[in-house]
């Protein structure tokens, strides 16, 4: 079986119905399956469902236990190849949800993919002609959601790359889901969820892809006078992704800010019911901590969190970078000596040299023809704002067009590292150096053609 459509459902109404007719339509040509997920409803929306659409596989939860439960069970009990979740107010437009299953199978490496959302009205369409946002951003150090335009996003082939995971609908094949453990069921509610598994994805590398080409409408329940406060089930789920997914000098110091923001009223009531399941935090953590490929530094650098980066601990404990007998640093785990894989066997920097940094570039070419850089490598003094520059550029460049990478600023690094003196001094700094490598990795690939068609 392809997929498998996965809508967790708690009290829903005809919403329920009109988003699993659209689910309907938009995967009749998909070998796949629908699983409602019954989270203890009790307006008598999935009888009505089960009654008009009897071949559904209907999951009912006899206690209200939250999203990331409901959708786990929904993963346990699926047959498909490619999960797909969709809330229980949803209206995917013609094709999308197709598109993004189709994403899932194909796309070149593990991702997950999201589409753009639309916000949808009670006559239950989607207002106005353009879409609400193409991904969000973990908004840091207050840990919420921040809706992005596509102009704040980097492209990655058609894919637009999302600083963080929305939930209400998005797509992956099931094996990652489980390699990544899945949905925390230990989450109550409905929020921070999906940022809690979009950064634990991140960090273990794998990105999350916006399809502007795939649209799928939300209807947002929760009212405005609802949105001013904060639900108590959203601090508990605050501390537990905080505690999960970063180090203790992170988590030390978001700790002090939390509370002095919350107060101590409402940060000791989070922090009982946070302590009940403060093991299996720390377990995760530690899980994530020797498996993950991404620090939360590069986090930061790549998608422009000033706080993170000014707290964050710079190197992953596993392989991010390991230091040089000069005192550098090298940007990623390099490939064992003697292999094909080194972009750039001279990269690295003697005692001597008074380069404070060099880059590795590689460009490749799409089946169109066009070129792209394929993979950056660096290796740089131990500064921390030398460190954070390159950091952003090798992930920002990477898979990136030619021209674009080419047209790359100092002015777009300190944006997304910062604006002190340090940094604007690190970022020309980078900047230069990494066009220079560009510029030699485009001659290298100009000529190796050349001699192709010669020999």
């Amino acid at each position: 079986m392809r997929a498998s459509v996965i809508i967790p459902t708690h009290n829903d109404g005809e919403f329920l119905e009109r988003t699993v007719s659209g689910c309907v339509d938009g995967t009749r040509d998909v070998d796949c399956e629908i699983i409602v997920v019954d989270d203890a409803s009790t307006d008598g929306s999935v009888q009505r469902l089960s009654r008009d659409h009897a071949d559904l596989d209907v999951i009912e939860s006899p206690t209200n236990s939250g999203a990331a439960a409901a959708r786990s069970a929904g993963a346990t009990r699926a047959q498909g190849d490619v999960l797909l979740f969709v809330d229980a107010h949803c209206k995917p437009s013609p094709g999308a949800l197709a598109r993004l299953i189709e994403n899932a199978e194909s796309w070149r490496e593990a991702a997950i993919f999201t589409p753009a959302i639309g916000v949808l009205d009670e006559s239950w369409n989607i207002k106005g002609e353009h879409c609400w946002g193409y991904g969000v951003e973990l908004g840091l150090p207050d840990v919420d959601y921040h809706w992005l335009d596509s102009n704040r996003l980097y492209r990655l082939d058609r894919f637009l790359v999302s600083p963080a995971l929305v939930g209400m609908c998005f797509a992956l094949r099931r094996d990652l889901y489980f390699d990544l453990g899945g949905l925390d069921p230990v989450m109550k509610g409905a929020g921070i969820e999906d940022l809690d598994f979009g950064l634990r994805a991140w960090m273990s590398g794998i990105d999350t892809l916006s399809d502007p080409a795939a649209v799928v409408g939300h209807y947002f329940k929760v009212t405005s006078s609802e949105a001013a406060t904060v639900p108590a089930h959203y601090h508990v789920n605050r501390l537990r992704t905080m505690r999960k997914n970063f180090g203790d000098v992170v988590w030390r110091s978001w700790i002090e800010y939390y509370r002095q923001t919350q107060g101590d009223r409402i940060f000791d009531e989070a922090w009982a019911k946070f302590e009940v399941d403060l093991q299996s935090a720390e377990e995760a953590w530690r899980a994530l901590a020797a498996k993950r490929v991404r620090s939360e530094v590069e986090y930061a650098a790549c998608f422009g969190i000033p706080w993170l980066l000014q707290v964050g601990e710079p190197l992953s404990p596993a392989t991010e970078a390991t230091p040089t007998e000069s005192g550098g640093r090298v940007g990623y785990a390099e490939p064992e000596s003697g292999t094909d894989d080194m972009i750039d066997p001279v990269l690295k920097i003697d005692a001597e040299s008074q380069t404070p940094a060099y880059f590795g570039v590689q460009v490749a070419y799409e089946s169109s023809g066009e070129p792209f850089v394929s993979r950056v490598q660096f290796v740089c003094r131990d500064v921390p704002e030398l460190m954070s520059c390159c950091t952003f550029l090798s992930r920002y460049a990477e898979n990136m067009p030619l021209g674009r990478a080419a047209a790359i600023t100092d002015e777009q690094v300190t944006n997304a590292v910062g604006e002190s003196p340090a940094v604007v001094r690190a970022a020309r700094i980078a900047a230069s150096l990494f066009s220079q490598s560009l510029e030699q990795s485009v001659e290298r690939t100009r000529n190796s053609t050349i001699e192709s068609s010669l020999g």
